[in-house]
């Protein structure tokens, strides 16, 4: 029993020691290509808390919630003004982890193949954070960091909504072949 305990300690570790260093090493966390700022940050944690379980999906979206604050910290103030706010940059990553843990709770222990359950909690997942970002930055940035007129403030929306499109993507690409092949090992 100690055994079991101690090794899904060390995998949630392993997946945490993950997200910090795809948070801090340029390029990997955070891809920005001209005004496009994609994360692959969602990745480990949502493959973490699918195949670890709820209270491993609560722990990878707190950890992810808060080396983005402190990664808005480190970077570029204006690039990550926004995510100096935890309502912005913490709240909505532990949003995530409760929406996993639900989905755990529910579709993870049905009788559907691994591969399946796998992609659509990856997309939930992914849409997840989306929305809830977005939705944080609308009731606690509005125009007080970065003040918008409308033809901005579409451009941005446009933006945005192709990030969450190439985000999803890659998510339910990836995390169902992933989790496939790491349930194996794990």
């Amino acid at each position: 029993m100690q055994i079991a305990k101690n090794r899904k300690t060390l995998q949630i570790a392993l997946f945490s020691a993950i997200i910090i260093v795809m948070t801090f090493v340029p390029y990997l966390g955070y891809i920005s290509y001209g005004v496009l700022s994609i994360t692959t940050l969602h990745l480990p944690v949502l493959l973490g808390g699918i195949l670890l379980g709820p209270a491993a999906a609560l722990i990878l979206s707190a950890v992810w919630g808060v080396t983005c604050l402190i990664n808005a910290f480190l970077i570029n103030p204006i690039e990550g003004a926004i995510f100096l706010d935890p309502r912005i940059s913490v709240v909505p990553r532990l949003l995530v982890g409760v929406v996993l843990v639900l989905l755990s709770l529910t579709l993870m222990r049905s009788k559907l193949p691994l591969w399946l359950r796998a992609s659509v909690c990856a997309g939930i997942g992914t849409l997840s954070n989306t929305v809830f970002v977005l939705s944080a930055i609308g009731l606690f940035a509005g125009d007080t960091i970065v003040p918008l007129g409308d033809t901005l403030r579409s451009i941005l929306q446009i933006v945005i909504s192709i990030n969450g499109v190439v985000e999803l993507g890659l998510a339910v690409v990836l995390i169902p072949i992933l989790a496939v092949r790491l349930k194996k090992v794990i």
